[in-house]
């Protein structure tokens, strides 16, 4: 199947990278025309392509991988809603502010309230996400730490990878070779 995505993010390449290990996707060069069968484009991007199937990927994909993980979470639990949602983002790490324990080895950081989550600037390579729920099932908490660049591209590519494979968001993006743990923070 023919696929292309059009993105002003500078983790294009990963992203490419991430959707060329799917099999049976040819990624095409969208400069050289033609239309393709799967076109992801990005939040707020302008784009005239033809494309059999649209897909908008995540503005924010920390945030969007988040809301994934909650989903479950609430899924697993029972539960009507989260309990705890926050991830990292690329930043200077705060002083202060709400504790949150992501999984080794981010581990414990400040975060701030931003709408309904939490979310923790992070200097360095790695980012993270975790979210808990409590239901009739009892309590689940999902986290994930990895490169901060590698966890964002496969979040952001993972409508479009879902579509592709007809599959649950989070379930591609774990094919696509995210890992997700459940965890119990020390």
């Amino acid at each position: 199947m023919i696929v292309g995505i059009v993105t002003p993010s500078p983790l294009r390449r990963r992203m490419e990278r991430v959707l060329q290990a799917e099999a049976g996707v040819d990624l095409v060069d969208l400069d050289a025309g033609g239309s393709v069968e799967f076109l992801g484009v990005q939040e707020g991007v302008a784009c005239e392509v033809v494309a059999s199937t649209r897909i908008q990927l995540p503005a924010d994909p920390y945030g969007y991988l988040a809301d994934l993980l909650a989903e479950r979470a609430v899924s697993l639990s029972g539960a009507g809603e989260p309990e705890l949602v926050a991830h990292t983002r690329p930043g200077k790490s705060l002083g202060h502010g709400e504790a949150v324990t992501f999984p080794p080895p981010v581990g414990a950081r400040w975060a701030a309230v931003e709408g309904d989550r939490l979310v923790a600037p992070l200097q360095g390579d790695l980012g993270a996400v975790t979210v808990t729920a409590t239901g009739i099932r009892g309590m689940v908490r999902l986290g994930i730490a990895d490169v901060g660049d590698y966890l964002a591209a496969i979040a952001a590519v993972t409508p479009l990878l879902a579509a592709i494979r007809e599959m649950d968001p989070l379930d591609a993006a774990v094919g696509a070779g995210l890992e997700l743990a459940e965890f119990v923070s020390a």
